[in-house]
């Protein structure tokens, strides 16, 4: 029996089990990978360990202005349960990541996890605890 996948430490959002709309995209100039996201893309990360989690962290970038927002939902991108939301600020560049955090409520259990932006961002890392 394959044990379930554990979002507590910092997980490599292109570590994805599947994906919609989101492509892999270079997380620095020198390397590494990121998943770059627009408005009705998502990113799943199938049976998540949450135990009764209580925030999202995660490193952003954002190089559009304004500002958009990250959501973490279960079981389903559009339909499941919205369990936290973090705002995500221009950063001013792509390669300019920052630290954004949500506080969740409902986010318990041994569930599907996804990631559902509401605008363009690239994703390097982020945990649920």
């Amino acid at each position: 029996e394959i044990p379930p996948r554990s979002l507590r430490g910092m997980v490599r959002a292109a570590d994805f089990d599947d994906y919609a709309g989101a492509r892999l995209v270079d997380e620095t100039k020198p390397g590494g990978d990121a998943a770059g996201l627009d408005a009705g893309d998502w990113l799943l990360y199938r049976d998540a360990s949450l135990g009764r989690a209580r925030t999202f962290t995660a490193q952003v970038a954002r190089a559009a202005t304004g500002a958009t927002t990250l959501q973490l939902r279960l079981d389903d991108p559009v339909t499941g349960p919205l369990v936290g939301t973090a705002q995500v600020p221009s950063t001013g560049g792509v390669y300019s990541y920052t630290t954004v955090r949500a506080s969740l409520t409902g986010a318990v259990g041994r569930r599907d996890v996804y990631l559902v932006p509401s605008g363009d961002l690239r994703i390097s890392r982020f945990s649920v605890r």
